[in-house]
């Protein structure tokens, strides 16, 4: 695992053969199927961290139709003095002529709820 980790090996089963021959002269370093398994577990976990994400960019002529009725928040974050907070939920859009983002909907517009403890849950209506 240390050796992918380092890059020196992309291959999880390359990895292993190396090692097996510089660690035992009868080349059998990894034996132990747990051990072996984790050796591809670990490379599954590289291969996700180093992938990059595909961005999408939305603009005003390829944005999509999206309908959202509210957003629920299921903890309610401790920002005020009385352990609440007043969720806000702003969505922009970018605009195609100067790529800069618009507001076309914000809660706060709309009136904020002032949110405190005891309650678990906080929906924003949109």
């Amino acid at each position: 695992a240390s050796l992918m980790y380092a890059g020196l090996y992309v291959d999880a089963g390359q990895a292993k053969k190396f090692y097996d021959m510089r660690r035992t002269f009868n080349h059998h370093g990894l034996t132990i199927r747990s051990q072996i398994r984790y050796v591809y577990y670990f490379r599954e976990v590289l291969m996700r961290l180093c992938s990059e994400p595909e961005t999408v960019t939305v603009t005003q002529s390829s944005s999509p139709t999206i309908v959202l009725h509210r957003i629920r928040f299921n903890t309610i974050p401790h920002f005020d003095l009385d352990g609440g907070c007043d969720p806000v939920v702003r969505v922009l859009l970018r605009s195609d002529v100067d790529h800069q983002p618009s507001v076309i909907f914000g809660s706060d517009s709309v009136g904020v709820q002032h949110v405190t403890p005891p309650a678990k849950t906080v929906d924003v209506s949109l």
